[in-house]
């Protein structure tokens, strides 16, 4: 998969966004993109999110496009725009319209089984043992497309859920990252204990779950913690 992410800009205060934001791809790491881009800027620029997609320039183009009428008129190439006077998280928004995380889904593997059949009678190819056999794989595989189906159904809906955290771990919040990965450099936020959410997609490895909190922003919480 190749990614689009969107940099923000923040100011020399450290904490003050400056409403400039970079829409651009790579098939790289996003971190090693954004440190290229950090050499030659001044202010802090962090990653404020990424989609995952399959061919990452034709999305870039599209959202350049789109949000033409935003898009910086002196300098920064064409990749910079001005959000500053609109809901950043409304581009976050149309941005997730373009992601195509793969959704993780067990793999339910199909056994064949011939018969013959008439009005009044029919019979199993092989010997009795064989033929009990393949009627349990058959009912087996019937639960196995229908539970499955509605596995599938609902893991590709957005489903309303909450923070949970063991009070054994000693802290009282989730860190809110702007990638399904480890490390400090993407936790954009935090996530307090029973704060409610929508929940989407559980990444790949089945450790981190993409969330729309109740303010508009969105992110990735480890996957053990939504409820």
């Amino acid at each position: 998969m190749q990614c689009v992410y969107l940099l923000q800009e923040i100011d020399f205060d450290g904490v003050t966004p400056t409403g400039l934001y970079k829409i651009g791809k790579t098939t790289r790491d996003v971190e090693k993109r954004k440190r290229e881009y950090q050499a030659g800027n001044a202010r802090r620029v962090d990653i404020l999110h990424t989609i995952q997609v399959d061919d990452a320039q034709a999305i870039e183009t599209k959202l350049h496009r789109h949000l033409v009428s935003y898009r910086l008129n002196h300098g920064g190439g064409d990749e910079w725009f001005d959000f500053g006077n609109i809901d950043i998280y409304d581009i976050i928004d149309f941005v997730d319209e373009y992601d195509e995380t793969p959704v993780y889904v067990d793999p339910i593997y199909l056994t064949e089984y011939s018969y013959e059949s008439s009005y009044d009678s029919y019979s199993y190819h092989g010997n009795s043992l064989d033929d009990f056999s393949n009627l349990v794989v058959g009912l087996l595989i019937c639960l196995g497309l229908l539970f499955g189906g509605v596995i599938l159904s609902q893991s590709s809906q957005a489903t309303s859920a909450r923070i949970e955290i063991p009070t054994s771990v000693g802290y009282a919040a989730a860190n809110l990252r702007s990638v399904p990965k480890t490390g400090d450099d993407f936790i954009i936020g935090q996530v307090s204990q029973g704060e409610r959410l929508t929940a989407y997609q559980v990444s790949p490895d089945g450790q981190w779950r993409r969330v729309k909190l109740l303010d508009g922003r969105t992110g990735w919480v480890a996957n053990n913690l939504v409820k």
